[in-house]
């Protein structure tokens, strides 16, 4: 066996954490008419074969397309928003109920048919921002939560234009569930723009070796000032998704 050769895992995990662009080549890359196709579900035919083959083999080159399947989302499709509603809270939402104040200014990362935050709004906390890439997910989250939803800030945007848009620390604590954070492309520094926007902590449920993009997030969010306040690694055991509460030095 060959010790001198890192798994592809491995690799991709370093790949995805330190071998990428900077922000300006992101920027520079995906305008707008790129974030709005891909809401109004055209991406697919704006994807040219000079796009397909430079992300092919520049693994770098910025993207957004991973959250295609997510805006063109259908009710009764296979990424439809019913299948995102919950009879109890996701562990992050449950988290911000258990620990922080009802004051807490919160931003809430895909949220898809707003279930935790209606949660979060019975519960006591109002004025929450939220964003989603789903219209059709957004929809739902209208006709089936309407006192939340006119109690929030909703956004129907990608997170990547979304976060970039916001000023920073103008959110107590981001929160977010599942796969969202995982499946950005690294050529954009999610880790590093959520940082950036919250003054107190993030709350993520995050499977470190995702079939999305591996990176290594405590490392990142170290690099940012945040620390590991709170995780269930050692409750999970063997789990493939943990809780992390990252908070401010």
């Amino acid at each position: 066996m060959n010790m001198g050769v890192a798994s592809p895992s491995t690799w991709m995990r370093w790949r995805d954490t330190h071998l990428q662009a900077p922000l300006w080549l992101f920027k520079a890359t995906v305008k707008d008419a790129d974030y709005e196709a891909l809401l109004a579900g055209k991406n697919r035919t704006r994807r040219s074969f000079r796009r397909k083959l430079a992300q092919r083999i520049l693994w770098f080159w910025p993207r957004i397309d991973d959250a295609s399947r997510w805006a063109e989302a259908e009710e009764d499709g296979y990424w439809s928003p019913k299948n995102y509603l919950r009879e109890n809270p996701t562990r992050p939402a449950q988290r911000v109920m258990d620990v922080l104040p009802r004051s807490e200014a919160l931003l809430e990362l895909a949220c898809n048919s707003g279930c935790d935050l209606n949660f979060l709004y019975r519960a006591g906390f109002v004025g929450i921002k939220a964003v989603d890439v789903s219209g059709t997910a957004l929809a739902k989250f209208k006709e089936i939560f309407p006192k939340a939803w006119e109690s929030s800030s909703i956004s129907h945007d990608l997170l990547q234009r979304y976060l970039l848009a916001q000023a920073s620390k103008s959110v107590g604590t981001i929160y977010s569930n599942g796969a969202a954070i995982e499946l950005v492309h690294p050529s954009f520094p999610v880790v590093k723009q959520m940082c950036r926007v919250a003054r107190h902590g993030v709350i993520l449920e995050l499977n470190p070796k995702s079939a999305g993009y591996p990176r290594d997030y405590l490392g990142q969010f170290h690099k940012e000032g945040f620390r590991v306040a709170y995780t269930t690694e050692k409750a999970d055991g063997n789990s493939a998704s943990h809780l992390y509460h990252f908070i401010a030095k």
